[in-house]
C-alpha cells in the first residue's frame, strides 16, 4: 500500500482552521482535522504557532496561584483564631491546670505545623559523658547524682 503524498497547507487553508479554532474553542481538534482532512498534529501546530489556547493555559496558571494564596490566607487566619483561643484558655484556667494546657497547645501546634509541611518531630542523641579525666572524688558526686536523677 502507498502512502498519500500529503499537500503543503496553504495560507487560505490556514486562516480557515484558525478562524475555525476561534470560532469555536470548545470543538475538538478532531472534528477540525476531520473537516479540512488535515491530521490531528497538523491543525495542534497551526493552533500553537496562531497561540489559540494559550489564554486557557493562563487562565488556569492564574487560578492555581490564586488558590494557593487563598488557601495560605486561610492557614494564617486559623492561626490567628487559634492563637487567640490559647490566650483565652490560658486566662481561664486554674495554675494546676496549665500542664494540661500546655499539652494541648503543644498538639495544636504540631497539627498547624503539620499542615503547613514542616517537621513535627525532633530527634536528640544524648551520649554519654566522657568521664576518663574525672578524679575519684568527681566520678563518686556524679554517680550519686545519676542515682538521685534515676530515683525521681
Amino acid at each position: 500500500m502507498k502512502a498519500k503524498k500529503v499537500k503543503p497547507v496553504t495560507p487560505e487553508e490556514r486562516a480557515a482552521i484558525i478562524a475555525a479554532l476561534e470560532e469555536a474553542p470548545q470543538r475538538s481538534i478532531g472534528g477540525i482535522a476531520k473537516a479540512f482532512r488535515r491530521g490531528k498534529a497538523t491543525v495542534m501546530r497551526i493552533r500553537d504557532a496562531a497561540e489559540l489556547g494559550r489564554s486557557e493555559l493562563k487562565r488556569t496558571e492564574a487560578a492555581a496561584k490564586a488558590n494557593i494564596v487563598d488557601s495560605e490566607t486561610r492557614k494564617i487566619g486559623l492561626s490567628i483564631i487559634f492563637l487567640k483561643g490559647v490566650e483565652l484558655a490560658y486566662n481561664a484556667i486554674k495554675a494546676n491546670d496549665y500542664q494540661k494546657a500546655s499539652l494541648g497547645v503543644a498538639i495544636a501546634v504540631d497539627k498547624l505545623r503539620l499542615e503547613e509541611g514542616k517537621a513535627t518531630e525532633r530527634t536528640e542523641n544524648i551520649s554519654a559523658p566522657d568521664l576518663s579525666g574525672l578524679s575519684k572524688d568527681d566520678l563518686n558526686r556524679w554517680r550519686k547524682l545519676q542515682s538521685k536523677i534515676k530515683d525521681a
